[in-house]
């Protein structure tokens, strides 16, 4: 597998990448390749002080379990860090075996990144779960499952991350393996804020985390194992936040310091609300037997245990309108048996004014839990609709998951094409680099053939000045001799005929 990596030290930007669909691969020496079919979220921080960590969440159901259990690979842990493509853009390199799992658990995904971690030693990874809660005895087999997996990996020293392809950028590899290389070179000062980084005291807002060991990690639990909020020894620079995978509490921590079930308020004088009035009147109420009168039972009470004051039943019983039997304001009395008794009847006809007022306590809470019941019904009407609303949504995500399948086969033949543009461009910009020199040499030679014709052009000229200087002289010597020779011949012409007419005439007659 090629190396990506760069020895300059990156830019200062903030770096962050996420990939929301992975696939782990377990490998080491002397034990195949083992693919995880639990999928992963990957979450990779850079800090600018040469500094950067990796999470790996569960993914259950296409949620990200964010607020439960992951693991943490941290820079000092990190001997190599390398990066591979597979598929249509690195067509020369088909890959490891397992690949086509790999892509059968991605989608179908042809072009694929590899992201390779090889650690120091097993058991580097830290398996990070909340302070409150038990990996070991999670329920559900999903979740077990989800829990064999993270153990697992927590306890490799070898493994491989699949995803996308063109999700992580070179630029930001580089930036991870630069850190990962400078990170051993750091003093222990310039770690802290790293430190404070990776805590897992510092997660779920300041609440805590715990790191376990891994199954096959034997020896005590680390400091860190302790489940504990931060202690205020905590630098400061650490803060009081979340960093930042744990950015929601979890929900069964988020009920923590509710009130307790209305049985438990009225026990111990807690009770919610709307029934804390009613708990008020049963806890002063002089009776101490809440429980109705027989049909027939005419005995006569104190006042204060008469039907008519509506004391409400006890403990959490039902306090709403549908009763079985509904109290009267007349008295139940026999005129027999209360003839002797005429100060309890007169006790009986008349309400105590305390009395009229709980029983106007009682009937505003009547009319409270009717308005309630209302409440729920038009609750659980728009509960129906929301749930047919979530029907049609659902149809409506099959549609587009459709969609998006045959999206990502064409931004597959895309990518493919692209990737071959780009070999023809990176041609071209070779192509371009050779003529560019070619060109260069070709005006070098230009440069010296113009510095030669100048030479030559001086040389010529002096050349045709001699020659222009020659021939004058030539012609001129050669018309001089001819017309010395015409003369010549001219003059012997003419002392030829005197000659003649000379001797002609001496001749005698």
């Amino acid at each position: 597998m090629s190396t990506e990596s760069s020895h300059d030290k990156p830019s200062g930007q903030d770096f962050k990448f996420d990939a929301s669909d992975v696939i782990v691969v377990l490998e080491g020496e002397g034990r195949p390749p083992e693919v995880m079919e639990q999928h992963f979220q990957l979450r990779a921080r850079y800090s600018p002080h040469a500094s950067v960590f990796f999470r790996l969440f569960p993914v259950i159901d296409n949620v990200s379990t964010t607020t439960t259990a992951c693991v943490q690979v941290k820079a000092g842990d990190i001997i190599a860090l390398e990066k591979e493509v597979y598929g249509k853009v690195n067509a020369a390199n088909p890959g490891p075996a397992y690949l086509e799992v790999v892509r059968g658990l991605l989608n179908g995904m042809h072009s694929v990144a590899c992201l390779r971690f090889q650690l120091r030693s097993h058991g580097t990874i830290d398996l990070i779960a909340p302070a409150d809660s038990d990996v070991d005895s999670a329920p559900g087999h999903r979740s077990l499952d989800t829990c064999a997996s993270l153990r697992s990996l927590a306890a490799a020293s070898l493994f491989s991350l699949y995803f996308r392809h063109d999700i992580l950028r070179r630029k930001t590899f580089n930036k991870y393996v630069w850190a990962v290389g400078q990170f051993s070179l750091l003093t222990e000062t310039e770690k802290q804020p790293y430190n404070c980084m990776v805590d897992v005291r510092r997660l779920y807002h300041g609440a805590g985390d715990k790191v376990h060991a891994p199954l096959d990690h034997h020896g005590p639990a680390p400091a860190r194992d302790r489940c504990s909020p931060p202690a205020p020894a905590t630098p400061a620079s650490c803060g009081s936040g979340s960093t930042l995978p744990f950015d929601e509490v979890p929900p069964y921590r988020g009920r923590r310091g509710s009130p307790p079930p209305y049985a438990a308020c009225v026990t111990e004088g807690q009770s919610p609300k709307a029934g804390s009035d009613a708990a008020s009147i049963l806890d002063t109420s002089p009776a101490a037997d809440c429980e109705l009168r027989e049909y027939g039972d005419t005995k006569p009470r104190d006042a204060s245990l008469d039907p008519h004051l509506g004391a409400p039943p006890c403990g959490n019983e039902d306090l709403r309108p549908t009763a079985k039997r509904k109290w009267s304001i007349r008295a139940t009395t026999s005129p027999a048996t209360d003839a002797p008794r005429p100060e309890k009847l007169q006790r009986s006809l008349f309400v105590d004014p305390d009395d009229e007022s709980r029983i106007a306590i009682l009937h505003e809470l009547q009319q409270e839990m009717r308005q309630r019941d209302q409440q729920n019904e038009e609750l659980q009407n728009t509960v129906d609709q929301l749930r047919a609303t979530v029907g049609e949504l659902q149809k409506r995500v099959e549609v587009l998951q459709t969609w998006k399948k045959k999206q990502e086969e064409l931004v597959g033949d895309l990518e493919g094409t692209c990737s071959h543009l780009a070999e023809r461009q990176d041609d071209f910009d070779d192509a371009v680099d050779c003529l560019s020199g070619d060109v260069d040499e070709l005006a070098g030679k230009h440069d010296e053939l113009g510095k030669q014709m100048l030479d030559v052009g001086d040389e010529f000229q002096d050349l045709m000045e001699g020659m222009v200087c020659k021939a004058q002289e030539k012609i001129r010597k050669s018309i001089e001799d001819g017309i010395a020779q015409q003369i010549q011949e001219a003059v012997e012409a003419q002392v030829n005929e005197v000659r003649r007419k000379i001797s002609k005439a001496l001749q005698p007659t």
